[in-house]
């Protein structure tokens, strides 16, 4: 607030590089593509984001579905207060999801906001796999509320954001146990 004339000298100078970087993702025979990372609802708050980060997704985004393809935003910060702001966005499909308990954002709130307009992939915190941050009652839990949940949405589940070196094997095993029984 203090400088916000140079601050808005500089958003534009960014968007401009960006464009050029937009004109040759758009020709690229790529189709899926991950761009910008780390929005959390308290260093991007919802007006700073449905201010900037709104318009820009949504011209990006719209010229990737034109072309058919894909974009992913990094996702392994607190999203809570911008869940909808995702959608307004058109923002396809966010990597690395993280939720609770490793931040507020829950599961379910993502996934009732989301359905099947944007793909979750991520969902189960790194937290959960290390038996001394959490119980394995608390990573059953969360397998349970994911999977009762699983045809609200779209989701490619993975660790978000890391395979801790403190991760239980059993916890992932119990992942991939639950995923092999899943009946929708």
């Amino acid at each position: 607030m203090d400088h916000k004339e140079e601050v808005e000298e500089l958003i534009e100078a960014i968007r401009k590089n960006y464009q050029e970087m937009q004109d040759i993702v758009l020709q690229s025979p790529a189709e899926l593509f991950l761009h910008s990372m780390h929005f959390d609802s308290q260093m991007t708050p919802p007006p700073i984001f449905e201010q900037y980060a709104v318009p820009y997704f949504k011209d990006f985004c719209g010229r990737l579905i034109e072309k058919g393809k894909w974009l992913t935003v990094h996702q392994d910060a607190d999203a809570a207060l911008l869940l909808n702001l995702y959608l307004e966005a058109k923002i396809q499909v966010v990597d690395c999801f993280a939720c609770a308990p490793m931040v507020t954002c829950r599961f379910e709130d993502a996934i009732h906001t989301w359905n099947k307009s944007v793909v979750i992939w991520g969902a189960i915190p790194s937290i959960l796999l290390c038996p001394m941050c959490v119980s394995e009652e608390e990573l059953e839990e969360h397998l349970t509320t994911i999977f009762d949940n699983a045809e609200k949405g779209r989701i490619i589940l993975a660790v978000s954001d890391n395979v801790m070196p403190e991760t239980d094997i059993n916890s992932l095993k119990k992942i991939t146990e639950k995923v092999n029984s899943y009946q929708p």
